[in-house]
């Protein structure tokens, strides 16, 4: 992985970690973990779509090291984007 990603993986994982913990707080005991559902879903991701965890258990977004979004540009067409980019999210199951 380059030196420059690095931070950026920091961030995600961070982010996974306080959403968890957020949640945990609110009372939440299970969640699902949820793909943006599009061609740009890594392999790692897209088993991970719609499966339920104890919020204990969850695996902590993002599970790949490393991944390349795509960005959408009108007038460019598509760029690769170096930065990880994971667009999983959890959701509480109640």
């Amino acid at each position: 992985m380059p030196n420059s990603t690095l931070p950026a993986r920091k961030f995600a994982l961070d982010y996974g970690r306080n959403k968890l913990a957020e949640m945990r707080g609110e009372g939440v005991r299970r969640v699902e973990i949820r793909t943006a559902g599009d061609g740009n879903v890594c392999d790692g991701c897209a088993e991970l779509d719609g499966k339920i965890f104890d919020i204990d258990q969850a695996p902590l977004l993002p599970v790949h090291e490393e991944s390349t979004g795509i960005i959408d540009d009108e007038e460019e067409g598509e760029v690769e984007d170096e930065i990880p980019i994971c667009r999983c999210i959890y959701f509480p199951v109640i």
